[in-house]
């Protein structure tokens, strides 16, 4: 849910709910996209030094605290005709430091995680089909109501921080430690 609210929704926010036009908006989550996409290479090698787990749980701490006045931010300086061009893109920049903060250190903890034996079957293909279906369609519903929206990506993104914790205490106690 991080990835669609910090990079897709954005821009359907823009579009849907600002009313800025097609173009403009591409540009504008396009340059945040530009500027922030070295977050995921540098929370990688973040959770290399400090672990995976507080890199992962922290990304999604604070954008289940942070969507809510982020997007009522964002949706303050993109007013029709009269656009903060820098501060949209910066809250954008955010979101998407965010992506980086969950996404940057999955790869290699999917892969400290689970055996190589299984880990292109049972793990690669629920996680790809859970990104693409759970994560991209999991909010249509609510499309039409924007509260709803941000309301329903909180609620997708707590119970994670909950799962993480368990999962990782679940990893370190079967690889022997307390």
């Amino acid at each position: 849910m991080v990835w669609y609210s910090g990079q897709f929704w954005a821009l359907y926010f823009l579009q849907q709910v600002s009313k800025v036009d097609p173009l403009t908006s591409a540009y504008i989550v396009g340059a945040a996209l530009l500027l922030a996409t070295p977050s995921l290479i540098f929370y990688g090698w973040l959770s290399d030094k400090i672990g995976r787990k507080p890199v992962i749980l922290g990304g999604m701490l604070l954008a289940s605290l942070t969507y809510y006045p982020l997007y009522l931010w964002l949706g303050a300086v993109t007013q029709p005709g009269n656009i903060n061009y820098p501060i949209a893109i910066f809250i954008i920049f955010i979101l998407v430091n965010y992506v980086g903060m969950v996404y940057g250190p999955v790869g290699a903890f999917l892969a400290e995680f689970f055996p190589g034996n299984i880990r292109y079957t049972s793990v690669s293909v629920p996680y790809h089909i859970g990104n693409g279906w759970g994560g991209g369609l999991g909010a249509v519903r609510h499309l039409g109501d924007v509260r709803s929206q941000r309301q329903h990506r909180l609620r997708a993104a707590l119970p994670n921080l909950g799962t993480g914790g368990v999962l990782h205490h679940r990893h370190l106690c079967d690889a022997g430690d307390p």
